[in-house]
């Protein structure tokens, strides 16, 4: 016990501190530029709102100051295709919700002229107008059913009261129009759940509503001006909101505290793709932040394609036209004139980094990148440490290895962990490296011992059992009336794992016969019976020394310790 208590904390102590070895990391070189500075002239676009499709961020639309709406496919981020346009007179438009295949996707527009209007994907009508608003919509979304619609309205004259109006896909109000904000509305959203509403206004508020049209919460003050945007976030515990004050705030409903997330008007819109990412359209860019809230980077239209910038990673650019679109700023605030300053991604980058969309293989190959990046800033930040790292990760590989080997293969731990036929005990030191590695200790527990007594079981019953002169001489006089009592002994053996069988008689009336009979024949039809060892010899010492020498199976024999504790 003093032997295995000392192997015990040896291992304690390695393993703690390989793993406050891995635990330390320092900031890479790439996070030396720490930011990108496009130089980019705005499109012709004109947009006022930018919006994926919640099932296929392939798919941008684009809702321009005439109020046309324009969907980009931009599964190559370097040269948006225009797929279609729809002349919608919109403020706002909106994709169906989530789930939704893409030959059946549909939009839905907030109107100047006050009505709600339905489309396909490829810009036809779904259903006549809505009327309702008297004003025109500012802001339109679907319930995440897609059983639903809400809008909100409202203008900049004195007197009007904007208002939110819940619809049927057919048209019809679902409920009575909410009497929200002072003067208009300008973004409406339905909770994840879609038994709440959320809206933001003129008045530099932000309001939670029942779907009857009731306040669920006090009104969320904290903007200095009109609220343009608001989203939940995927949980539903949580606002997203967006401000002429040019903040980006994060509101938690219960806790009615925000928190500042970035800088910007965010006067395209703002919103989550599924939990992979939340972007914030700006008027000259889109924000693509993780679903966490960690930055990732930007794209930027311009007349020549779509430019990306991936935070510590570089930039994507269409084409070569434009001349340095680019200056990198180092720490400091120096900006670094060179050309080609700043790194180059790829498209592939572009998509796996900002959207979060990657194939099975890239996933791999970036944790494996990742591994192999932290081992390596770990390693150079080892300093003294590197002298005993390598022995300490020898031995954790080690004890790994030992682990997997005790779950996939653990009759070779058995194996490994037993003596030599003719050699004596294992010796103190090789004891003592078999449990620091585990490969000793592991080897003597039952799991293993069962394995090897497993694989080797037709040799073993062989020679200690179903081979012996004894067993083969004496069953020859087994009586067959007595076939109704071995099968009766084999059933209760397969049930119970455990029988007691008195057998008695004259001499020579053959109870030994009967006795081996039944074990054979319940040993051989059933591999999980007990393997029967015959004894019919003088012996030295104890019964388990002398049993565990007659298990050998390749020049190997279990240990007096394997023998005492689970081969009992």
């Amino acid at each position: 016990m003093r032997k295995l208590g000392l192997a015990v904390t040896i291992a304690l102590v390695l393993f703690a501190m390989v793993v406050s070895l891995f635990g330390s990391s320092r900031p890479s070189a790439a996070n030396e530029l720490i930011r990108y500075v496009p130089q980019l002239e705005l499109t012709d676009l004109s947009p006022v709102k930018v919006v994926f499709a919640p099932d296929d961020d392939t798919l941008l639309m684009v809702v321009n100051s005439h109020g046309r709406v324009d969907i980009f496919d931009i599964s190559n981020p370097g040269r948006p295709v225009k797929i279609t346009e729809i002349a919608a007179g919109a403020a706002d438009a909106a994709f169906t919700p989530k789930g939704t295949p893409r030959e059946k996707i549909k939009i839905v527009s907030g109107g100047v002229d006050g009505t709600v209007r339905l489309w396909t994907l490829d810009g036809k009508p779904a259903a006549e107008p809505f009327k309702g608003h008297d004003v025109e919509v500012r802001s339109i979304a679907f319930s995440p059913d897609d059983t639903r619609i809400v809008s909100g309205g409202g203008v900049d004259s004195p007197g009007f009261e904007g208002t939110v109006r819940l619809w049927m896909l057919d048209g019809k109000p679902a409920a009575e129009p909410f009497k929200a904000h002072d003067r208009r509305i300008n973004s409406v959203a339905f909770s994840p759940d879609g038994t709440r509403i959320v809206s933001g206004g003129w008045d530099g508020t932000i309001r939670l509503w029942t779907l009857e049209g009731k306040p669920a919460a006090e009104p969320f003050k904290g903007h200095n001006g009109e609220v343009w945007s608001v989203a939940f976030s995927p949980d539903g515990t949580r606002i997203v909101s967006g401000g002429f004050d040019g903040t980006i705030r994060l509101w938690g409903i219960a806790a009615r505290r925000s928190s500042t997330l970035y800088y910007c008007r965010a006067s395209l819109g703002l919103g989550f793709v599924h939990k992979r990412f939340f972007w914030i359209g700006c008027s000259d860019r889109i924000s693509v932040q993780s679903a966490s809230f960690e930055p990732r980077g930007e794209l930027f239209l311009n007349e020549e394609g779509l430019f990306a910038s991936v935070y510590s990673e570089g930039v994507n650019e269409p084409n070569d036209r434009l001349q340095e679109p680019f200056r990198a700023i180092a720490t400091g605030g120096h900006v670094i004139w060179q050309r080609r300053a700043v790194s180059e991604v790829s498209v592939e980058r572009v998509r796996q980094v900002l959207f979060d969309d990657w194939t099975l293989r890239e996933r791999i190959y970036e944790i494996a990148r990742r591994a192999y990046t932290l081992a390596n800033e770990s390693y150079a930040a080892l300093g003294w440490w590197k002298v005993p790292f390598w022995p300490a990760l020898g031995w954790l590989i080690a004890i790994l290895a030992a682990v997997g080997t005790w779950i996939f293969v653990p009759h070779k731990l058995a194996y490994w962990a037993m003596t030599s036929v003719g050699s004596p005990e294992v010796p103190t030191w090789k004891w003592l490296s078999g449990v620091l590695t585990l490969f000793g200790y592991l080897g003597t527990t039952r799991r293993p011992l069962t394995a090897w007594l497993r694989k080797n079981r037709g040799a073993l019953l062989e020679q200690n059992f179903a081979g012996r002169t004894p067993v083969k001489e004496r069953e020859k006089y087994c009586n067959i009336i007595h076939e109704a009592d071995i099968a009766a002994f084999e059933w209760d053996l397969s049930a119970s794992g455990s029988v007691r069988v008195w057998i008695t008689g004259v001499g020579g009336s053959g109870k030994s016969a009967l006795a081996y009979r039944m074990l054979r024949v319940a040993a051989e039809h059933k591999t999980s019976a007990p393997l029967p060892i015959l004894v019919d010899e003088d012996w030295d010492g104890t019964l388990l020394d002398h049993v565990g020498q007659q298990l050998t199976a390749d020049d190997r024999r279990p240990t007096r310790k394997m023998v005492e504790g689970p081969g009992r």
